[in-house]
């Protein structure tokens, strides 16, 4: 080891989540998150041990956003889409994916 240890920021825990949200692999995640003790990308074992939170809670998170959307648009509801037509669309999506 070391002695250098990672200590992720506010800023790296947000993009975490919104990457593993995303659907982007760890691995790849891992490239984009430097050590600043050593400029370094850190490895996935650190990365798991770090960001556990962020992996567990990121794709939830995005779901729900997409959902809460999702629904609002499709039931006319403030902040939700207003043309009639994609609304009627997602409207049908929802319901093959979720409805059988």
């Amino acid at each position: 080891m070391s002695g250098r240890r990672f200590n992720p920021t506010a800023e790296q825990r947000g993009n975490v989540e919104a990457m593993i949200g995303f659907g982007i692999p760890e691995t790849e995640i891992c490239l984009l998150i430097k050590n600043p003790a050593t400029g370094k990308p850190i490895n996935l074992a650190t990365f798991c041990k770090y960001f556990a939170a962020e992996i567990a809670t990121g794709a939830p998170k995005v779901k729900s956003l997409v959902g809460n959307r999702s629904v609002a648009s499709i039931l006319g509801r403030d902040g939700g889409l207003t043309d009639e037509r994609t609304r009627a669309r997602l409207a049908v999506l929802f319901a093959k994916a979720r409805m059988g």
